[in-house]
């Protein structure tokens, strides 16, 4: 794909500086373009000045962009907007960093997408791997590119791959020897034309599949096996419904597959059960990120015993349901990376406490009124901060609503309400853009101001021991 040709690559982004490293280890020297003029990205210019390849800033020139014969753009960059569309015309390869990785690579692939739970189920499928095989290697959509060690991998490892609808829509000859599919909800509209469309590029995931390979695929969810149901792989369901497997896993080319029930998950082809009573991540949501990691590992015949130890060491990842300590008895949770209505759903319906609920941010052309029924059951209070909080109250309960511009403001109104016993969990429904880089950004201040209002309630020291504040002096 890449012998011969002038490639450049748009964006000085980390999947763009790793593209530009990718390609230089492999005796090829790209151009690699940046809009942000060069005071704004003088440490990826520092990158990639030893190199010794060409760069330019402040905009895509005429003159790259027409002696260009394979453009590498940036995953949001969409193939829709110029000068991506008038490459296209031109008949210009335009692939994504994914698919110029894929090029480099002997290994096996396990590659998971979905629009929630894929950076959960992304790891926990590494985990279970690297239990049982010498090299396995995690990357994708979660901050590490795959071009980072693409070339490196030998026919003997695994590269466990998180993709996100941007990184397939760009993808050609891209194929997983197992591919994940969680679930599919109304995400990124802002991007994508329509739901249809996101889809659709979802579906590239298992487009260049064999009968041999495998596409494991979520049975609770009916957009997921329509998605599923004309893929030429061999598939296997995963479901946390209640229903007989039998039931719940039938598809056109169905192989056996792995349901949860009660405290265990039942492979139902080698009637294996696994036990889950040390599974430590809360929700049902997550019990289905199990089922969907267990069933992606069955081709690589990792033991049963394996599977259990992997299972009750894995950890909740940041701002992913994230417990933090709680204060007088008030528990906190960062789920900074709920970033849609449907995750806030399962994180509603994770816990049992009366929720003290902050959310906000940038929204992504989505409605929210699918919220309305769990925030009037489980949420105590509504706390909404940022460009989006006006809609949410909107569309969720307006009298339960209370509007702030920032999260500070809305943290400190949700503390003020809650009472001992209660949560107060920032879940956002929102992309983070308005006011922060990213939601890592986002989790990380609310974990701050947990901790400043941690300190200013922290139990005063005495020569007699700790003495906890009388309730009338607070």
């Amino acid at each position: 794909m890449v012998e011969g040709r002038r490639i450049v690559i748009l964006g000085m982004g980390r999947s763009g500086i790793a593209a530009a490293r990718l390609l230089r280890r492999n005796g090829l020297a790209p151009t690699v373009s940046e809009m942000r003029p060069a005071d704004q990205v003088a440490e990826a210019l520092a990158r990639l000045a030893p190199l010794g390849i060409e760069t330019e800033t402040g905009g895509h020139s005429a003159e790259t962009l027409q002696r260009a014969d394979l453009l590498v753009p940036s995953p949001g960059v969409s193939p829709e907007r110029e000068p991506l569309r008038s490459a296209l015309k031109r008949g210009v390869p335009v692939v994504s960093e994914i698919e110029l990785a894929y090029s480099f690579c002997r290994s096996r692939i396990v590659a998971v997408t979905g629009s929630n739970g894929k950076t959960t189920t992304t790891h926990l499928i590494g985990a279970l791997l690297s239990a049982a095989f010498a090299k396995v290697e995690i990357g994708g959509n979660i901050g590490r590119p795959f071009s980072e060690f693409a070339d490196r991998l030998t026919e003997h490892d695994i590269a466990v791959l998180e993709l996100s609808s941007f990184q397939l829509q760009l993808i050609d000859r891209f194929r997983a020897q197992v591919a994940v599919l969680l679930n599919l909800t109304p995400d990124h509209l802002d991007r994508h034309r329509d739901f249809r469309s996101y889809v659709r590029a979802k579906s590239r995931l298992w487009a260049n599949q064999r009968g041999e390979d495998l596409l494991v695929y979520n049975a609770d969810d009916v957009h997921v096996r329509r998605a599923v149901r004309n893929a030429p792989a061999r598939t296997m369901a995963f479901s946390t419904a209640r229903a007989k497997r039998s039931e719940a896993a039938v598809t056109l080319k169905r192989v056996p597959g792995a349901a949860i029930s009660g405290s265990a998950l039942r492979i139902d082809d080698a009637e294996r059960e696994i036990d889950l009573s040390a599974w430590r991540l809360p929700g049902r949501h997550n019990l289905a990120n199990a089922a969907a990691a267990v069933a992606a590992v069955q081709p690589f015949a990792v033991p049963v015993e394996i599977i259990e130890s992997a299972l009750s060491r894995f950890r909740p990842l940041p701002h992913r349901l994230e417990l933090l300590e709680p204060v007088r008895g008030i528990a906190f949770v960062n789920d900074s990376k709920a970033t849609n209505s449907d995750s806030v759903r399962c994180a509603l319906e994770s816990f049992d406490q009366p929720i003290l609920l902050i959310a906000g941010g940038l929204g992504k052309e989505q409605s929210y009124t699918g919220l309305r029924e769990p925030v009037r059951r489980r949420v105590k209070g509504l706390f909404l901060y940022g460009e989006s909080r006006a809609k949410i109250a909107r569309d969720l309960i307006p009298e339960r609503a209370e509007t702030f511009a920032d999260l500070t403001c809305a943290f400190r109104a949700a503390v003020d309400c809650a009472s001992p016993g209660d949560l107060v969990m920032l879940s956002p429904m929102c992309a983070s853009f308005d006011q922060y880089a990213d939601y890592r950004a986002r989790g990380d201040h609310f974990k701050q101001l947990v901790e400043q209002w941690r300190r200013r309630n922290a139990p005063v020291e005495s020569p007699f021991g700790k003495v906890e504040h009388d309730e009338a002096e607070r």
